[in-house]
């Protein structure tokens, strides 16, 4: 009988712990759509705080371009499809991600794969996603340059909050 306790103890305690560390926020569910899975799995979303960010990605680096506006933060061997991630982050208040540049690792098409995640462009050759069609507080554009795949919310205070041309 004492055995049948403990297993079933057991059994509970790993049911609860898979389940709870199976979840993921409330804002990373609100962008799954949006966001690569590789970025899922890290906790990363739009508007995720450098505070967190950082917490998430403890080895991106500090980089700049000059611009005194926002902060960016490259993150590299991030994965498979993308051995690099730049983070552009706004320079106040809780200084939220606004855009993910994601380079595509060599060998992959970086059109392909935003093709076969989104489909079709929708916007010239871009995507774009209102926020009454997102369900989000902000929109969403995405598009690509080269070996790069960009993802930007028209966040409040930052760069992109006036649209994305």
């Amino acid at each position: 009988m004492r055995s049948i306790i403990i297993v079933f103890t057991l059994l509970i305690f790993s049911v609860i712990g898979c389940t709870s560390t199976s979840k993921i926020s409330n804002e990373v569910k609100s962008q799954e759509k949006f966001l690569f899975q590789e970025l899922i799995d890290n906790g990363l979303f739009l508007g995720i705080s450098k505070e967190n960010l950082l917490i998430q990605r403890p080895k991106a680096e500090a980089n700049s371009d000059g611009f005194n506006f926002r902060e960016i933060y490259v993150d590299t061997a991030f994965s498979y499809r993308f051995n690099t991630v730049i983070y552009y982050l706004d320079r106040d208040n809780l200084k939220p991600v606004y855009e993910f540049i994601l380079l595509v690792d060599n060998g992959l098409d970086a059109t392909k794969i935003a093709i076969d995640k989104y489909g079709k462009p929708n916007h010239n050759d871009e995507w774009r996603f209102t926020a009454q069609k997102s369900k989000l507080p902000f929109d969403v554009a995405i598009w690509t340059f080269k070996n790069k795949i960009i993802i930007a919310g028209t966040l409040k205070d930052t760069e992109w909050e006036d649209g994305i041309e």
